[in-house]
């Protein structure tokens, strides 16, 4: 994926383009780079970022991660 700094999703190493600015040429070059990755890079990169965003953002995901911060912080 292409993500804004801004949006706040972390992706994983090796993975996915960042934007910093969001301006058209940035927008363009992040585009032209994709574009030209070979397609078994770029489903490496889809799969990672999909098996990323399912362990991360997802309900699952947040409920795992709340149980285990909730169990360290009571003991």
């Amino acid at each position: 994926p292409i993500v804004s700094r801004d949006v706040g999703v972390d992706l994983p190493d090796g993975c996915g383009i960042v934007l910093e600015t969001c301006e058209v040429d940035e927008i363009e070059q992040a585009m032209a780079r994709a574009l030209a990755l070979a397609p078994d890079e770029l489903a490496r990169q889809t799969l990672a970022c999909q098996r990323h965003a399912l362990e991360t953002y997802s309900r699952e995901g947040y409920a795992r991660r709340l149980r285990a911060y909730l169990k360290e912080w009571l003991g």
